[in-house]
């Protein structure tokens, strides 16, 4: 297995605004990094995305929210390709058979 290097294994603690109040959140710069990309391609802001993550939230943690939402966000994304890849017959259902959602 290879080991992570370092700059992936930090955690970075950055002090972000939620609803107008100060807090701070410890990430991995990965899961920074990917909450910037998906906070550009819904255009709002991190800072933004966070807010409405913490909102939703029904985990004590927030760093623990934002870690799941990146992981649910790429596995949505492989699960949709997967399901784009699958053949399908002359009635739009899959050629194998099987059930559209795996």
């Amino acid at each position: 297995m290879e080991r992570l290097g370092q700059r992936e294994r930090l955690n970075t603690k950055r002090s972000i605004k939620i609803y107008g109040h100060p807090t701070s959140v410890s990430l991995e710069d990965a899961f920074w990094g990917a909450l910037k990309k998906i906070a550009a391609t819904r255009e709002v802001s991190v800072s933004d995305l966070i807010a409405t993550l913490n909102k939703e939230r029904q985990h004590a943690n927030l760093s623990s929210v934002l870690r799941l939402f990146v992981l649910d966000h790429y596995r949505a994304q492989v699960d949709d390709r997967k399901l784009a890849q699958r053949p399908v017959n002359e009635k739009g259902r899959p050629a194998d058979g099987a059930a559209l959602h795996p």
